[in-house]
């Protein structure tokens, strides 16, 4: 439950304190298991996103390296209605920087946001937004994100709880819906080309083996 246990807000000077422990980020450490240097600790004009968490990071190349990926979000069961706020982030393995390389993922209370890697494809998989399907009032006020299906679904009449607590029993969760784009869905993995570029047609024209 949100407490100042776990508000990263309240500690230090807040958000963006480089000794904050509420706040991700990620150690390097030598063979000898001394922390050489931390990585990607928000601040005010990067970083990983400070109201976390910060799930994975994987290089494309596996133990042949290559760039490092993460993945971020700033769900918070404090906070209210940081929708598609995930991300799939390169992240620079000497200085820390933070570069978006997929934005406007779905986001929810109960984030996975795992990496895996096949040929030319990077695969990020949400898992589910929520951890029963249904967005209640303690979700960010009932504001938070409910899981994305890739097809119209409609709940019957049957005494269970719809995706939002307000909202009457009868109820059709449409594909796709509170995503900005189309093609985007939790539950099974989001395949996405390593050479991806803003500004391309992905994810409404794509193929994954």
């Amino acid at each position: 439950m949100p407490s100042v246990c776990n508000d990263q807000s309240k500690f230090g000077t807040g958000d963006f304190d480089p000794t904050n422990p509420f706040t991700p980020d990620i150690l390097v450490f030598d063979s000898g298991g001394n922390l050489r240097r931390t990585l990607a600790k928000p601040t005010a004009t990067g970083g990983l996103q400070a109201e976390g968490p910060a799930v994975d990071i994987a290089f494309e190349g596996g133990l042949q390296g290559g760039r490092l990926f993460a993945t971020d979000s700033n769900q918070a069961t404090h906070a209210a209605g940081q929708n598609n706020s995930s991300r799939i982030v390169i992240v620079d393995p000497d200085s820390g920087k933070v570069t978006p390389f997929i934005t406007e993922l779905p986001t929810g209370d109960h984030p996975t946001e795992q990496l895996a890697f096949k040929a030319n494809w990077i695969y990020w998989s949400q898992g589910s937004t929520t951890n029963s399907g249904v967005v209640g009032r303690d979700n960010g006020g009932g504001t938070n994100q409910q899981d994305i299906p890739c097809q119209d679904i409609v709940l019957s009449n049957n005494g269970r709880r719809p995706p939002r607590v307000d909202f009457g029993l009868l109820y059709c969760v449409q594909i796709f819906q509170m995503m900005p784009v189309p093609g985007i869905c939790t539950s099974g993995p989001l395949p996405v080309p390593t050479n991806f570029t803003s500004g391309s047609d992905w994810p409404k024209s794509r193929t994954a083996p």
